[in-house]
């Protein structure tokens, strides 16, 4: 039983950055994401000889060791880790129940984490293996017991990097149903291959080429690449949305603003 050895106390620890807090502790108190966790955690008195388990979803690393992640983390994981909390400020709890990232790991201790998303959420994630993580807690100082409930969705997801005749002749009822990435690698370009595919794959996320010409296109526009004075940029750009060049009036408003914003640097 989970009472066996006592009870448990649970903390709910959302998603939180420093702004949400700092009124909450003296002037300079809060200084980033680690130092947020840590005093809320502090101002909490949380007796910790007692079974205590945290749930909480922040990105938390061991050091200087980060969990693995994939592009479906990359939109709310700050550059540089600005918004990381090293793993000590939670090390107290007998489990912490970790959030935030997709692929199912522990992080610096083997009852610290981060369960996994149920679901594959892009093809960056095709080679996880998604499942439900059961905790036992056993007495109090003793290593919890960590198992995983595998869990198999009804699609898959995953990519191909193939001629399109091998993607066409690879498709199967067991697999014709999955969510698929394709690139293509064919020399020749085929006729209307999205159309091919379609014919027999139910869900294409996206369809892809790569061969010598597009290679050597990407080449091309890489090593053309311009920066462009801001006005001219802008020119460009007003160009391109609205399909006519600007006026001699609009030059001047145009010119005047970027005149203010330098003198003003």
């Amino acid at each position: 039983p989970i009472y066996q050895y006592g009870d448990v106390n649970f903390y709910l620890l959302p998603f939180m950055k420093p702004g949400y807090v700092r009124h909450l502790f003296d002037e300079g108190v809060i200084t980033s994401f680690d130092s947020a966790v840590r005093e809320v955690l502090i101002r909490e008195r949380i007796d910790y000889e007692q079974r205590n388990v945290i749930l909480t979803h922040q990105f938390y690393i061991s050091g200087d060791k980060q969990p693995e992640t994939c592009e479906s983390e990359l939109a709310y994981i700050s550059v540089g880790g600005l918004d990381s909390v090293n793993v000590s400020a939670i090390e107290k709890f007998d489990y912490a129940a970790l959030g935030h990232i997709h692929g199912p790991q522990s992080i610096g201790k083997k009852r610290i984490r981060y369960c996994g998303t149920p679901l594959k959420y892009s093809v960056s994630e095709e080679k996880h293996n998604k499942s439900i993580t059961m905790i036992t807690l056993c007495a109090k100082g003793e290593e919890v017991v960590v198992d995983t409930i595998p869990l198999n969705s009804l699609r898959d997801v995953r990519s191909e990097r193939v001629l399109l005749s091998e993607v066409i002749s690879r498709a199967a009822e067991e697999n014709r149903h999955d969510y698929i990435s394709v690139t293509i690698t064919d020399e020749t370009d085929p006729y209307k291959p999205k159309d091919q595919l379609e014919e027999i794959y139910d869900h294409i996320l996206e369809l892809k080429v790569d061969n010598k010409r597009t290679q050597s296109k990407i080449e091309g526009v890489l090593g053309e690449a311009i920066v462009l004075e801001p006005f001219e940029a802008f020119r460009e750009f007003y160009q391109e949305i609205l399909h006519c060049t600007m006026s001699e009036c609009e030059d001047a408003i145009v010119a005047d603003i970027i005149s203010n914003a330098r003198e003003a640097e």
